[in-house]
C-alpha cells in the first residue's frame, strides 16, 4: 500500500475480546463461563446432530464442575430461517440463563449469537434483521465443531429468507469468548469437512480481494489460504488426522478475523443468492462461485491473485498475470478433488431457466448489492455482466478466456 493510499485514512481492526485455541481446550469451558457469568445457569445452543455425536458431553461436564446448572437446546437448524431463530429464542427466554454456550457449525453459532443479543434487546427479534442489536446481550461462548465459517469470531448472523429467495442477517452479534478446539472437528463427515473448508477458503480469498482489505487482513487471509491448500485434502480424506484438523482450525480462525474486517466480495454474494434460491449447503454454493469470482476479479486484482497462487504453491512462477491464472485453476482443481460440485447445474432443482431471476436478485436485492457496493472493487454489475457470470457457472468446464 503506497503512502498516497494511506494518507488521510484511518484503519480500524475489530475483533472478539478473547480466543482460546488448543487441543482439548474445550475442557476449560466451565472456567471461562464462571469468569463471565454472575449466576449459575447455562443454556447450550446446538443442533440434534451435535448432541447425537456426543460433542456437548465434555462441555456439559466442564460447566457442571464449575457449579453451573446446564440445559441443552438442540433446536438449531442448518441454513436457519427467521422462524428457526425465533424458536430457539423462545426456549432461551423460558430458561432465562445467565450465560449461553453455542456449539456447532456456523448455523448453530449464528443462532446463538443472535439469541444472546435478543435476550436483552428492546424490540422483537425480526426488527433487528439487517441492523445492529441495541444492547450487548448476555455473555456467550462459541465453540465450533467445523473448520469453515469462522462464525465463532465473526460479528454477523446469517438468516435465510425463503420468501425473498435470498440470505440476509443480523449485525453486531459477536460472541464474548471463542473456544477453538480441533478435537471437536475430528468426527465431522468428509462432505461437511470439504464444504466448510471451502467456505473458509472463500472467506480468505474474497477478503483479500476486497477493496477494504489492509496489510493486516491480507496477511491473515494469505496464511489461511496456505494452510487450507496444504491441509483440506487430508482433513477430508482422513478426518482423524489431528495435525490437518488443527491447521484447518487455525486457517478458519485467521479468515474469520480477515473477513470480519475486510468483508466478502462476489463469491459470497453469489453464494447467498444460490443458498436462498435453492436448498444447497452454504459452503458448496460458495465453492461453485469461488473460481468464477476470482476470474471476474482479474481486471482489478491481478497482484493479490498472484500472491494467492504463491500461497497455494510456493514453487509457482511466472508473470503476475500467469500466476493469477494458475491460482484460479488451483482453486478449481481443489474443489473438484475433494468432491464438491463445480456448477450450478449440479444443485438439485437448478435449471438454466432460472438464470434471469438469479441475475435479478444478484443485481437488485439490497442484501446482495450492499455486499458488492461495500467490498467489491468492480461494484454492482450490469445485468448483462451478471448474466455472463451466472451462465458461466451453469456451463462448465471452467476456463479462463
Amino acid at each position: 500500500m503506497s503512502v498516497s493510499e494511506m494518507e488521510g485514512t484511518v484503519f480500524e481492526y475489530s475483533s472478539i475480546g478473547r480466543v482460546l485455541f488448543g487441543v482439548d481446550v474445550v475442557e476449560q469451558t466451565g472456567i471461562e463461563a464462571a469468569n463471565l457469568a454472575e449466576g449459575g445457569s447455562c443454556l447450550i445452543i446446538t443442533d440434534p446432530g451435535i448432541v447425537k455425536a456426543g460433542l456437548t458431553e465434555r462441555i456439559e461436564r466442564s460447566l457442571e464442575k464449575e457449579g453451573f446448572l446446564v440445559d441443552v437446546c438442540d433446536e438449531g437448524q442448518p441454513e436457519p430461517t427467521l422462524s428457526a431463530y425465533q424458536a430457539v429464542l423462545e426456549v432461551a427466554q423460558a430458561k432465562n440463563p445467565d450465560i449461553l454456550v453455542g456449539v456447532g457449525g456456523g448455523s448453530a453459532l449464528d443462532i446463538a449469537k443472535a439469541v444472546a443479543r435478543a435476550l436483552t434487546s428492546s424490540r422483537p427479534l425480526e426488527e433487528y434483521l439487517r441492523r445492529e442489536f441495541d444492547t450487548p446481550g448476555i455473555p456467550l461462548i462459541t465453540i465450533p465443531t467445523t473448520s469453515g465459517t469462522g462464525a465463532e469470531v465473526t460479528p454477523d448472523a446469517v438468516v435465510r429468507l425463503p420468501e425473498e429467495k435470498v440470505k440476509s442477517g443480523f449485525y453486531n452479534a459477536r460472541a464474548t469468548v471463542a473456544i477453538v478446539d480441533p478435537t471437536m472437528t475430528l468426527t465431522l463427515p468428509p462432505r461437511l469437512t470439504a464444504a466448510t473448508g471451502i467456505d473458509a477458503l472463500s472467506h480468505a480469498i474474497e477478503s483479500a480481494l476486497s477493496k477494504t482489505a489492509t496489510p493486516l487482513t491480507r496477511a491473515l487471509a494469505l496464511e489461511s489460504i496456505r494452510l487450507i491448500s496444504a491441509n483440506l485434502r487430508t482433513a477430508t480424506s482422513d478426518g482423524g488426522n489431528l495435525e490437518a484438523r488443527t491447521n484447518m482450525a487455525w486457517a478458519t480462525l485467521m479468515e474469520g478475523f480477515s473477513e470480519s474486517n475486510a468483508g466478502d466480495v462476489e463469491g459470497h454474494a453469489v453464494g447467498h443468492v444460490l443458498g436462498g434460491y435453492y436448498s444447497v449447503h452454504h459452503g458448496e454454493a460458495c465453492g461453485i462461485a469461488l473460481p468464477y469470482c476470482m476470474r471476474y476479479n482479474l481486471p482489478v486484482n491481478v497482484p493479490i491473485l498472484a500472491r494467492m497462487a504463491r500461497a497455494m504453491d510456493e514453487n509457482a512462477s511466472g508473470t503476475p498475470a500467469d500466476l493469477a491464472e494458475k491460482g484460479i485453476h488451483a482453486v478449481h482443481e481443489l474443489i473438484q478433488q475433494i468432491g464438491l460440485p463445480t456448477s450450478i447445474s449440479d444443485i438439485e432443482g437448478a435449471s438454466i431457466d432460472h438464470l434471469p431471476e438469479l441475475v435479478k436478485l444478484y443485481c437488485t436485492h439490497p442484501d446482495i448489492t450492499e455486499i458488492l457496493e461495500l467490498f467489491a472493487k468492480r461494484g454492482v454489475p450490469s445485468e448483462a455482466e451478471a448474466t455472463d457470470l451466472f451462465r458461466g457457472m451453469f456451463e462448465p468446464p471452467f476456463s479462463i478466456p
